[in-house]
C-alpha cells in the first residue's frame, strides 16, 4: 500500500479554496434567490443553465466538485479513484478551454480578456501534468520514496487553484458573457484561428505549459 501524501493537508487547503472561489462567483454571477448559499456548499447549489454564463459556472462548478472528488481519492490512497477522478478534471478543464475561448471570441480585447484567457491556459496545462503525476502516485508502492512526487503534485495544485481564483473573480469577462448570446453561435461555428507562442489572437489560446 502506497504512503500517505506528505503535503494532503496543504492538498486540502486549497481545495477549500477553490470552494470558495466557486461560491464567490456563484454569488456574483448566478446567485439564486430560492436558496441559502451561505449555509449549502458550492457544489451542491441547484443552478440553472439557460444562459452561456450560467453553463460557464455550472462547469466551473462540476470541476471544483471533480477536484474535491480527487483530494478525497488522494486522502484515502483510493488509486482507482485517484486515477478516475484525475480524468474527469483534466476532460472537464479541456472542455472549460474550450468553451472560454468561444465566449472569448465575442468579448472585446484587454487586460481582462487576457488575463482571463491566460488562467484557464494555466490551468489546462497544470491539470495534463497532474494527470501525469498522480497516475505515477497511484501506481507507487510503500517503499517508493515518494515526497518529491508529492511536492510536484502540490505545486500543480496550488498553480490550477491560483488560476481558479483569477477565472471566478473575472467580473468584467462575466459582465460581457451577458451581452455575447447573439454571436456565440456564429462564434463557435466559425474556424478559430491559432494562437502562436502564448499570445491571444482572436481570442484563442492553445494549451501552454506553464510548468517548465
Amino acid at each position: 500500500m502506497a504512503t500517505k501524501l506528505h503535503c494532503i493537508g496543504e492538498i486540502k487547503e486549497l481545495t477549500k479554496q477553490m470552494m470558495d472561489a466557486l461560491l464567490y462567483c456563484i454569488d456574483v454571477n448566478v446567485s439564486e434567490e430560492d436558496h441559502d448559499n451561505t449555509t449549502m456548499s458550492p457544489i451542491l447549489i441547484p443552478l440553472t443553465s439557460n444562459s452561456i454564463k450560467e453553463k460557464y459556472v455550472v462547469l466551473l462548478q462540476k470541476i471544483v466538485k471533480s477536484i474535491n472528488d480527487l483530494t478525497t481519492a488522494l486522502d484515502n490512497l483510493a488509486k482507482s479513484g485517484m486515477i478516475l477522478t484525475i480524468r474527469t478534471v483534466a476532460d472537464l478543464i479541456t472542455q472549460l478551454l474550450q468553451e472560454s475561448n468561444n465566449i472569448a471570441s465575442s468579448i472585446p480585447e484587454g487586460k481582462a480578456k487576457f488575463n482571463f484567457l491566460e488562467a484557464v491556459s494555466k490551468c489546462k496545462s497544470s491539470s495534463l501534468q497532474l494527470k501525469i503525476n498522480i497516475s505515477v502516485r497511484a501506481s507507487s508502492s510503500e517503499d517508493d520514496d515518494t515526497k518529491e512526487l508529492d511536492g510536484k503534485i502540490l505545486e500543480l495544485y496550488r498553480i490550477v487553484a491560483q488560476s481558479f481564483e483569477i477565472i471566478t473573480h473575472s467580473d468584467r469577462i462575466f459582465t460581457d458573457m451577458d451581452f455575447c448570446g447573439a454571436s456565440q453561435s456564429k462564434a463557435s461555428s466559425a474556424p478559430v484561428p491559432s494562437a502562436s507562442g502564448g499570445g491571444a489572437a482572436g481570442g484563442n489560446w492553445n494549451t501552454i505549459n506553464w510548468n517548465n
